[in-house]
């Protein structure tokens, strides 16, 4: 809670890249404020952080995630952090969508493992469901970098996806429209343990998509070939 507090007066106006080490440093000085090792913990607090801006971008993007999963995760405690404070920290770190969600001729060699797996599984979805407008590419979870693909039903008949749910401006969960709406959670090795359940991370993310009221189906990575399509 002292650090989602400390956090009660950052505008999101304030919130970027190069504002993060000052407002890390601000939350350090508040948290510590009664700390019986305080001088200690601040010297070279300063150079510290610049130093290493991963130490400040960790500090955020910790209090930012904390912000929105203690909500969707029912924990009772009152804290001063705005989410709007909070999704402007996780908006930037949005991975971008591959331009090869919309060019279906594009190879998907040089993505990453997990734009591979995304890519590969949007194009098949659109096949299976029969047009692209019965499938999205989202961010239902906005304290995730990470996007999913979204595909539902009413009835056994596929549905147009709402445009709340594809709305990039709209940072804050999103619940599931009538129907059965299935979310496809792309993995890596980490994120799944030597039975193939998913596990860290992702582990949340699949529990608050239930809470959301979507069915999230785990995506292993082992579904890639070694050429980079669908094994």
């Amino acid at each position: 809670q002292p650090f989602l507090d400390a956090f009660s007066d950052v505008l999101p106006s304030e919130v970027n890249r190069e504002s993060l080490t000052n407002i890390a440093e601000t939350v350090i000085r508040r948290v510590t404020e009664n700390h019986e090792n305080r001088d200690l913990i601040l010297t070279d607090l300063t150079a510290t952080l610049r130093a290493n801006p991963m130490y400040a971008t960790t500090i955020c993007q910790v209090s930012a995630l904390l912000c929105f999963s203690m909500r969707l995760d029912e924990v009772e405690l009152d804290h001063m952090m705005d989410m709007n404070t909070a999704a402007a920290i996780h908006a930037l770190f949005y991975k971008k969508l591959p331009l090869q969600l919309q060019s279906p001729q594009m190879s998907v060699a040089g993505l990453d493992q997990r734009s591979r797996l995304l890519v590969n599984c949007y194009r098949q979805i659109c096949k299976l469901v029969g047009s692209e407008r019965y499938c999205g590419v989202v961010r239902i979870l906005p304290h995730f970098p990470e996007p999913d693909i979204i595909f539902g039903s009413l009835g056994g008949t596929p549905m147009q996806v709402p445009e709340y749910l594809t709305d990039p401006s709209i940072l804050r969960p999103k619940r599931a429209p009538p129907g059965d709406w299935n979310v496809l959670v792309m993995t890596n090795r980490k994120s799944l343990d030597s039975d193939n359940k998913v596990i860290g991370i992702d582990e949340v993310k699949v529990r608050q998509l239930k809470w959301l009221g979507f069915n999230p189906i785990v995506v292993p990575y082992s579904l890639l070939s070694h050429s980079g399509g669908m094994s």
